[in-house]
């Protein structure tokens, strides 16, 4: 047996004799998704407030705006476990907002939006608001998350895109601070 061995069997006797499963290591932690989601959020808010002269493509607003994205979708997936139900809400919440992480990727290497931005960012905006909507009302059912959140997170596009210049992401920023309160109370 080579060493390599000895330590994959050391490794894999410590995983079967823990008292602690990794699943409930990794349901800890969830909390860190949404908490990071709202600091985005925080972020993107403060970026649009400041400066309203927004260009074609500024690095750092979609930067923050793709660090938002990317966040959102692990939150989803985090809302998901705690209330339960079908994956699909979350799923179709990954799909959405890759299509719109995909958009801000290129337009960021690129210099520049690029020309068929708007043809991803329809349906992945649309996604993202079915998703939001229908985990929104299974969490109103199952009273996982405080109830004034709930449209708040059903409407969470309409804050974060719609009403963005106007500072929009600081409700969608308290919303995920109090997702990542709840979930960190419950873990």
């Amino acid at each position: 047996m080579t060493s390599i061995d000895h330590a994959l069997d050391r490794h894999a006797h410590a995983a079967t004799t823990t008292a602690k499963p990794a699943a409930r290591d990794l349901a800890a932690w969830q909390w860190a998704a949404p908490l990071g989601a709202a600091l985005a959020c925080t972020a993107a808010a403060t970026i649009q407030l400041t400066h309203p002269e927004y260009t074609d493509v500024d690095p750092l607003n979609d930067g923050t705006f793709l660090a938002l994205l990317a966040l959102t979708v692990v939150s989803f997936h985090a809302v998901r476990r705690m209330v339960g139900g079908s994956a699909w809400p979350a799923w179709l919440a990954t799909v959405g907002i890759s299509l719109l992480i995909v958009g801000v990727v290129v337009g960021l290497v690129q210099g520049t939006d690029p020309e068929w931005f708007f043809a991803l960012a329809g349906p992945g905006l649309l996604s993202w608001l079915v998703a939001s909507i229908a985990l929104a009302i299974r969490a109103w059912r199952t009273r996982t998350l405080p109830r004034w959140c709930m449209p708040i997170f059903a409407l969470q596009v309409s804050f974060v895109v719609m009403a963005s210049n106007a500072g929009g992401a600081l409700v969608a920023a308290i919303m995920w601070a109090a997702v990542a309160h709840r979930i960190a109370r419950r873990a």
